[in-house]
């Protein structure tokens, strides 16, 4: 491909490396289409694959058509091509209603298509001027007059419009009978800028004269996140390597994304020496310039340019002192200074060879800088410490103090364990040569039911246990059955799920399992069954009497 794209004989390493891990990527992606193909052979109702499971293989999976053919009818089962075909067609009609609208009105629409003449951008060095009406759409229909929304072209304008990753201007035309709004904008397939508009007052007529303003501040902040990238790419390629190259980008006037490729995450410590290394170069109030040259001399400045960018016979350059020299027909500041601080604010994977950085600049970035300073003052003034300044070192002690606490609150729970062990075995009753346990407790967690129920039917063989544990409307339920109680037939998993079947949840398990299961609603719920009648133990064994533990209640809004 090196006649078409001269720039990969310069990577041939990093070319390597990235075939081969994609090579990785979807063979595991095949993998996985394979165990979902066999999953659905194997359910394959009337003798054939449906069109939803081969479109799903081909779509996700990178599995063509034929060849999901192919292993279908070797395992004696037909694909339908015509459902693939129906599927495929729903799949082109989602992606054409997703489309952009106003850059498919740009790009495909026939009248502006045919609509030639010429518009001169001037928003480099201005951001109001006078302009003549040469062209109106409504309803994507070329037109004389506007009396509500559409879209218009002048003969000049200093409104930018939507290009190489940066937002489009707003702002206002107006004459003395108009009054509109400039809400966005795109570059049409001849070069002309199709503002938005929408019209609050009178009717708006080609060749109308009228004043163009764009919205200043807005614009500014657009400018600095703009510069703001060009400084990021120079930091990462500085500290990262020069291989990084962008691979997209979005300039708003809040904050801004770029993308790069990059397979691993960046470590925190890179992350800070990137964003400090854009400030530096903020703080060295660096002078901002910018040219037109012919695309080969342009080369030869060594420039940046987008691998998969498009470009004329002529293109802009900008400069930003010896950091930074970039193919770029945005808008930048004239001085470094001018973008006042950058914060990144997020950084993340997008794809398996791609990652973005999110960062913000001036205002915006002064704004998260006082709120994590609010944070930070509201958490000193929660931890009793005196102002910020040596917060870490208090919270680092709060955190030794607090695992040195759970450590011995462990130590008293398993205490408080081995106690209740030894009283609550004492409450069990002998029935049929078993020690049986039913016992209802209040505010305890699985976990210390499992424990005490495992160290009684650890001590006692003959142990048959069913504790219940009621948290606010929740009841939890552990059954354990000890050797001797599993010989003669108690099954732990079988005791829950009976027992939880009662109070409306489900639970299960091994016969020695220890399990939770079922929930219990608020009081105000309607009482049902009880648990059975647990009898006490007598010194004959056989049974005495019996004891009805309070009702529970079903409910099947949470189970544990």
């Amino acid at each position: 491909m090196k006649d078409f794209y001269p720039y990969l004989t310069d990577k041939i390493d990093e070319n390597e490396k990235v075939i081969r891990q994609e090579e990785e990527i979807f063979k595991k992606t095949l993998k996985n289409g394979q165990a979902l193909l066999d999953d659905e052979m194997a359910k394959a109702k009337d003798g054939k694959l449906s069109g939803e499971i081969t479109f799903k293989l081909y779509d996700t999976y990178g599995f063509p058509f034929e060849m999901t053919q192919e292993i279908a009818e070797e395992n004696g089962l037909k694909a339908d091509r015509a459902e693939f075909d129906e599927q495929m067609k729903q799949q082109k009609e989602r992606a054409r209603a997703a489309r952009n609208v106003e850059d498919s009105f740009a790009s495909q629409n026939e009248d502006l298509m045919n609509f030639t003449g010429a518009c001169k951008f001037n928003g480099y060095n201005v951001l109001a001027e006078e302009g003549k009406v040469i062209a109106l759409f409504k309803d994507g229909h070329l037109v004389d007059e506007l009396d509500g929304d559409g879209q218009v072209i002048l003969d000049v304008t200093p409104f930018y419009v939507q290009s190489g990753g940066q937002v489009a201007d707003t702002g206002t035309i107006s004459s003395d009978t108009v009054k509109a709004r400039v809400v966005d904008g795109v570059k049409t397939r001849n070069k002309q800028h199709l503002l938005k508009i929408e019209l609050d007052e009178g009717i708006l007529h080609v060749g109308d004269t009228v004043w163009q303003s764009v919205d200043a501040v807005r614009r500014e902040n657009v400018t600095a996140n703009h510069s703001a990238t060009h400084l990021l790419q120079s930091a990462l390629k500085s500290v990262l390597g020069d291989q990084i190259h962008q691979a997209g980008s979005f300039v708003g006037p809040d904050y801004l994304r770029f993308d790069f490729n990059m397979r691993d995450k960046i470590g925190e410590e890179k992350l800070a020496e990137i964003e400090s290394r854009v400030n530096d170069m903020i703080t060295d109030s660096i002078p901002v310039s910018w040219e037109i040259l012919d695309i080969e001399d342009a080369k030869k400045t060594g420039a940046t340019a987008l691998f998969d960018e498009k470009y004329g016979d002529q293109v802009r350059v900008v400069t930003m002192g010896d950091v930074s020299k970039e193919f770029c027909a945005g808008c930048h500041v004239d001085n470094t200074s001018e973008i006042g601080v950058l914060k990144i604010v997020g950084e993340e994977s997008i794809g398996s060879d791609t990652r973005r950085i999110t960062a913000k600049t001036r205002k915006a970035a002064y704004n998260d800088f006082a709120a994590q300073q609010k944070m930070l003052e509201h958490i000193a003034h929660t931890a009793k410490a005196k102002g910020i300044k040596n917060l870490d070192a208090k919270i680092d002690s709060a955190f030794d103090q607090m695992k040195d606490l759970q450590k011995k609150i462990a130590e008293l729970e398993n205490q408080i364990a081995s106690f209740k062990c030894k009283e609550w075995a004492m409450e069990s009753k002998d029935i049929n040569g078993l020690h049986v346990l039913c016992k209802k407790v209040d505010n305890m967690d699985c976990k210390a039911l499992k424990e005490i129920a495992s160290s009684i039917k650890g001590n006692d063989p003959k142990a048959a246990i069913l504790l219940i544990a009621q948290n606010g409307d929740k009841l939890t339920l552990v059954a354990a059955a000890g050797s001797d109680a599993i010989v003669k037939g108690v099954n732990a998993g079988t005791v829950v799920r009976e027992a939880a079947v009662l109070t409306g949840g489900k639970g299960g398990g091994k016969k020695t399992s220890l399990r939770p299961a079922a929930a219990m609603p608020p009081r105000s719920a309607k009482p049902s069954i009880p648990l059975p009648r647990w009898p006490n133990r007598s010194n004959s064994g056989s049974v005495t009497k019996s004891t009805e533990p309070k009702r529970l209640y079903t409910s099947r809004k949470s189970m544990r």
